[in-house]
């Protein structure tokens, strides 16, 4: 797990006082040089609406199952000003169901979830998606499609009173004790008496010309059915004879409620429907900021339309929706810049801040959304400067005054023209070094500007060039492309940077940051260790290759000697103090990619669907370390992993060739104190992947 290391070992052959029947026992010793003295550790990542899978709205506060963001509170009272209360991670969140002060999440991988006062209160295990809430029982699907009817009427303790195996259902609502349910491929519409929850009775069924569903509501006698292509109506005044009505064909690919009569539908568009009559009839149409369809709840006269992030309306002249306020809070995170106690984020929205003081919670605070037409313009690459952020996007160069983190004031932005994105900024005293990409050639390459008046920001200097991350060190601007490798620029002079060197690197050049003279270089390859002292001849003087394509580098930070690189396979923490030589002393995986990462001290920011927080190591990474010492009988009796052993066993003059393999762990109680919660909460495989970290 670290770099070289020296062990003695020593066998003995008498079992273990704790284990008898362990066999021989072995006491090591093991000594590294610039070892990562604590396995990489998560400690927590932030909650942001990506996908909302269910919303309910309860007095002035949204509760949404946000996936693997979990449940989150938000405050909507305010459409203008919407913000996050407070958040709990879970499994993956689906479906929500609100009933007092007590809230009951589905979730596909840990169950139903009670919570009260923000934290799980009680639980069943069964792996669900939807909850409907009726007279006191909680109706669950279950993975399986099975339908289950739990008495909550103690929230800690739910309880089975009895199943419908209706093996395909994919889709459930609830009436009083009749439940409602949509499955099979076509599509089956089944309802069932659960008025004796341990003896369900099916009452009716009807086939479906239709192959997926996407919701399904009920209302009075007529059921409403949301395909990909279509909204379908149903007459079930008769449970057991349900009969087709109407259909409507710009319905498809939605979610949907009914109030009276009338259907609030969201796919690409939100529509209002109304459906008194045999014929559909659209009523009102508006834009929304996604075109996912949304989940969608209406109280009075305003709609909630949950999707990628929250959209509020107006819908008291259902021919005119008005919206009030989007609190658009995608994941994505594309790059993220770190200062004192907050982390900025780039991606997702313009720009997002959150409040870091407690790793193992990094809550949002603040956030800068803006619109061109339909689309939000996403942040992409951003540093921070004191009280002063940098963002660079697809539709400017944007500068924000962050020093109230809650509300980040627009201080200036900078617009190249032609739809130029800028997925790289360095910021050097009064200088910013951009890199602008375009399909126009005269507008693609590193712009030098002057940011000491962020109202009135000017170019310096230009250098066209189709440009990637840029690292300045001295009077040379590192930069890099896919097709050229890297390339070295010379911003001695900044009103002309001129080309003074190249050097093709293997396979694809993705990102670099510069120290000094050298150059650490990550791609498709892996990561190469370049002297660039001479700029007009830079050599490869070390590298760490990669045989796997699929594993590319996507960004890379210095801490003295160690090289932190991160990537399409998680983390890699690089031991460079032999520059001809580094060597990998430690491993993070991740379910996907890593783009960006800040490193603080021991920890590391990763940018990926929102922000991840890991620590690196324990104690400084730059002085050699004695690791620990094992004997006899030290076991997990006292909190420490198990060291893994592979012995081989030669006969040659009677020697006994022992290879050991050894891993170190943290102490369970402290690597839980590190977390702060139960490590379920904080599963890495639960995360998504972010673009860049500062």
């Amino acid at each position: 797990t670290a770099s070289a290391f020296l062990c003695l070992t020593l066998f003995f052959f008498s079992p273990s006082p704790h284990n008898p029947t362990s066999g021989p026992c072995m006491a090591l010793l093991c000594v590294t040089y610039a070892a990562v003295v604590a396995s990489l550790t998560l400690l927590g990542q932030t909650v942001t609406l990506d996908r909302v899978k269910s919303i309910k709205v309860v007095g002035g506060t949204a509760y949404t199952a946000d996936g693997s963001s979990g449940l989150a509170a938000v405050d909507v009272r305010n459409p203008m000003e919407m913000t996050i209360l407070w958040n709990l991670a879970m499994g993956d969140a689906r479906g929500v169901e609100v009933a007092g002060s007590t809230i009951y999440v589905a979730d596909a991988i840990t169950g139903l979830q009670v919570v009260q006062a923000g934290s799980v209160v009680g639980r069943y295990s069964d792996p669900c998606s939807e909850v409907y809430l009726s007279a006191g029982i909680a109706y669950v699907r279950s993975l399986e499609g099975v339908i289950l009817a739990l008495d909550v009427a103690d929230p800690t303790t739910p309880k089975l009173l009895g199943s419908y195996n209706f093996n395909a259902s994919k889709n459930l609502f609830v009436v009083d004790t009749t439940v409602y349910s949509l499955g099979g491929s076509p599509l089956d519409l089944q309802i069932i008496d659960f008025s004796t929850p341990s003896d369900p009775v099916l009452l009716g069924s009807l086939g479906i010309d239709k192959f997926t569903a996407t919701s399904f509501r009920v209302s009075g006698n007529t059921a409403y059915v949301g395909t990909y292509s279509s909204f379908l109506i149903f007459d079930v005044t008769d449970p057991s004879a349900p009969s087709f009505t109407a259909e409507y064909s710009e319905g498809g690919n939605a979610i949907f409620v009914i109030v009276d009569n009338t259907v609030y539908l969201a796919n690409q568009r939100f529509r209002i429907i109304d459906v008194s009559t045999d014929t559909p009839l659209l009523v009102g149409l508006a834009n929304r900021s996604s075109t996912n369809r949304g989940f969608v709840q209406v109280e009075g006269t305003t709609a909630y339309i949950a999707g990628d992030g929250i959209q509020v309306f107006d819908v008291a002249n259902a021919s005119n929706p008005m919206l009030l306020g989007d609190f658009n809070r995608p994941g994505g995170a594309k790059d993220v810049a770190v200062s004192g106690d907050y982390a900025y984020i780039a991606g997702g929205a313009l720009l997002q801040v959150v409040d870091i003081k407690n790793p193992a919670a990094p809550s949002v605070v603040g956030f800068y959304s803006k619109f061109e037409g339909r689309n939000e313009i996403l942040g992409r690459a951003v540093q921070v400067v004191g009280n002063i952020v940098y963002v660079g996007t697809c539709e400017s160069f944007y500068i924000f005054d962050v020093s109230t983190p809650s509300q980040p004031r627009l201080l200036g932005e900078f617009n190249p023209g032609s739809f130029a994105c800028s997925d790289s900024v360095q910021i050097i005293g009064t200088i910013a070094y951009v890199g602008f990409n375009s399909h126009n050639v005269t507008i693609s390459g590193l712009h030098v500007l002057d940011v000491s008046k962020p109202q009135e920001i000017t170019v310096i200097g230009v250098h066209r060039t189709q440009i990637g991350v840029v690292s300045v060190s001295g009077t040379v601007a590192y930069t890099v492309n896919m097709f050229e490798g890297l390339i070295l620029i010379d911003v001695g002079n900044t009103s002309a940077p001129t080309r003074i060197g190249t050097l093709k690197t293997p396979g694809r050049a993705e990102t670099l940051t510069a120290s000094g003279t050298t150059v650490y270089l990550g791609g498709s390859s892996g990561l190469f260790v370049i002297d660039a002292s001479t700029p007009s001849a830079p050599v490869i003087v070390g590298s760490v290759e990669s045989d796997d394509f699929r594993d590319v580098i996507q960004d890379v930070v210095v801490v003295g000697d160690i090289v932190v690189a991160s990537g399409t396979k998680g983390v890699q923490v690089i031991n460079v103090s032999n520059s001809s030589a580094p060597q990998v002393l430690e491993k993070y995986p991740t379910s996907s990619h890593v783009l960006s990462i800040a490193v603080v001290g021991n920890l590391a920011y990763l940018a990926q669907d929102g922000m991840l927080v890991l620590k690196l190591w324990e104690n400084s990474p730059h002085t050699p370390s004695p690791v620990g010492t094992t004997a006899p009988g030290d076991n997990a009796d006292d909190g420490y992993a198990m060291i893994f052993l592979i012995i081989g066993v030669s006969a040659a003059l009677g020697l006994t060739v022992g290879i050991v393999v050894f891993k170190w762990q943290v102490r369970r109680n402290e690597r839980e104190d590190a977390v702060g919660q139960d490590t379920e909460m904080h599963d890495p495989q639960i995360c998504a992947p972010a673009r860049d970290v500062v």
